[in-house]
């Protein structure tokens, strides 16, 4: 099996990685593809403790992504300054979106 220390300090860097580097992007796909990463080595550390919350975990963070993807793709915004305009056109939408960016 894997070594569990060595796993942990791996998991801890990608989530470190991914956040720092989400936080000065522009574009929706690139925060979202750092949000992955970031939450994948989050999800490699739940795993050595608890099988069961990572899976919980994995669903959770599933539907956020998929509500991320649908608004974004009905919104037709492609980067985080186009959802400033995009406001005017889908107000309860946008601020839905607004509220699933944070939650990663």
């Amino acid at each position: 099996s894997l070594n569990p220390t060595l796993l942990s300090l791996m998991a801890i860097a990608s989530a470190a990685l991914g956040g720092w580097m989400g936080l000065n992007q522009t574009q929706t796909r690139k925060v979202l593809a750092f949000s992955s990463i970031s939450h994948l080595g989050w999800m490699t550390i739940i795993l050595i403790y608890n099988p069961k919350l990572t899976l919980l975990t994995f669903y959770l963070y599933s539907l956020t992504t998929a509500t991320i993807f649908l608004t974004l793709s009905h919104t037709n915004t492609l980067k985080l300054a186009t959802m400033m305009t995009a406001w005017s056109k889908f107000p309860p939408l946008t601020a839905i979106l607004m509220l699933a960016l944070l939650s990663l």
